[in-house]
């Protein structure tokens, strides 16, 4: 997330929140896809693997 000045509590929020939907949440690991990103997770489903148990 770049640094810089918000004008209002509201827009900040609405910053961090679309930063945490669109770039956070998609680049990381999360444990439930088997410590794979979204994106490789999904990668490996087209590629015929099979979902983390």
């Amino acid at each position: 997330m770049a640094l810089r000045e918000y004008r209002t509590l509201a827009e900040a929020r609405a910053s961090v929140k679309a930063f945490v939907l669109e770039v956070y949440n998609r680049k990381r690991p999360h444990s439930a896809l088997g410590y794979l990103t979204p994106e490789a997770f999904s990668e490996s489903l087209l590629k015929g693997g099979g979902s983390p148990d």
